[in-house]
């Protein structure tokens, strides 16, 4: 399989994640112990959220950048001394105008 191709390396994600993975379980566990007896969901319920929002933003961003840093090392801007020859060669240009070549 091509770099361009490569899948998602999971091992790496996760390592690449686990410092806000660990912020990521402090926050929902530091929520739901700042509730009031009896009112869990209504005082956890809206900090979790926004934690599981910032975790899964973060792993989306990390993987897809993992996909972009393989397509990016993938591509060659030239195959060799011959694309560098031909830009170096003069071109002219043909513009179309309606049904006349100008």
């Amino acid at each position: 399989m091509d770099a361009q191709h490569q899948p998602v390396n999971v091992e790496r994600l996760k390592v690449q994640l686990q410092q806000q993975l660990d912020q990521f379980i402090e926050k929902v566990a530091a929520s739901v112990n700042a509730a009031a007896p009896g009112r869990f969901l209504a005082d956890s319920e809206e900090l979790v959220r926004i934690a599981i929002h910032d975790f899964g933003e973060a792993a989306y961003q990390a993987a897809i950048q993992q996909r972009v840093t393989a397509a990016d090392a993938a591509f060659s801007p030239s195959t060799g001394p011959q694309d560098q020859q031909a830009l170096q060669e003069p071109r002219t240009a043909v513009v179309y105008r309606g049904d006349r070549e100008w």
